[in-house]
């Protein structure tokens, strides 16, 4: 019974800290990044660079831009990972696309002043919302996957190097 309770209150726990990551990191997007230009890595950044080409939604391009990841994931990482990482993706994507909704309707405001202002509080939110996911020993999908893909091939390199090669990748 204490098994199960424990359990139970982690989950809870999970939870909270990926909502509350998921809802920094989109703000770090919705708020910062995406009104300013910003340019962002990783999937996330693919899906705004395929919104401002064709006007797709963040959130559903960002998700459907993982599931060949989260189907790689499944195969060489594991079920667990694949399945926490598939649920805090699908918390970002809905809170991605819920505050573009809010934004567009003027109920959330979004920065438009100092594009460095704006770099700043925008990397201050998604790397405390990424950290809220990986605290919980989850990720939001895109090059997190990747990279623990690469890790499995190149061992000797440190996921740090590999993140910053491939985000540097989506940037440029």
């Amino acid at each position: 019974m204490r098994d199960k309770k424990q359990k139970a209150l982690s989950l809870v726990v999970d939870n909270l800290f990926w909502i509350v990551g998921c809802v920094a990191y989109a703000a770090g997007v919705t708020i910062f990044a995406v009104p300013n230009n910003i340019a962002q890595s990783g999937m996330t950044g693919v899906a705004i660079i395929i919104n401002y080409l064709i006007h797709t939604p963040i959130g559903i391009t960002n998700f459907v831009l993982n599931i060949p990841l989260f189907i790689l994931a499944w195969i060489f990482i594991g079920k667990k990972f694949t399945l926490k990482t598939l649920w805090v993706t699908t918390i970002l994507s809905v809170i991605m696309d819920a505050m573009t909704t809010l934004i567009n309707k003027g109920i959330i405001p979004t920065y438009e002043g100092d594009t460095l202002l704006a770099c700043i509080f925008c990397g201050a939110l998604c790397g405390f919302g990424l950290s809220m996911a990986f605290l919980r020993d989850s990720t939001t999908g895109g090059t997190d996957i990747i990279m623990r893909l690469f890790k499995l091939i190149l061992p000797h390199y440190s996921m740090g190097k590999l993140i910053m090669i491939l985000d540097a990748v989506v940037v440029i």
